[in-house]
């Protein structure tokens, strides 16, 4: 019982946005945010000064992360449309064409 607990508590630990920055096949993807770093400016002399400059860039890395993340899922979902489009074209030859507008049906 207390190594499941232990498992659960370092689950719950770890910082699962680094974690969530992939893609799945089948463009189901997982990019989030990462939590936003200390927002206080804080003086050279406080202690807490290094730590928060490390949470900052440690913070632009995640971004950088989560934006590669976004650019897969962002790939993944055009070619995906590609697909798509291209079967709409074979199903369907020249009537294969979207409607915009009034004239489009629902």
């Amino acid at each position: 019982m207390s190594r499941i607990l232990i498992i659960l508590l370092l689950v719950a630990i770890l910082p699962a946005h680094t974690a969530a920055q992939m893609t799945f096949d089948g463009g189901v993807g997982n990019c989030f945010p990462p939590d936003d770093p200390y927002p206080y400016k804080l003086a050279k002399a406080d202690p807490l000064y290094e730590t928060s400059r490390d949470e900052h860039q440690r913070h632009l890395e995640d971004m950088e992360k989560y934006v590669n993340c976004l650019d897969r899922e962002r790939s993944v979902a055009l070619s995906q449309f590609r697909a798509s489009y291209n079967l709409f074209k074979k199903n369907f030859g020249k009537d294969a064409v979207f409607k915009y507008g009034p004239d489009r049906t629902e």
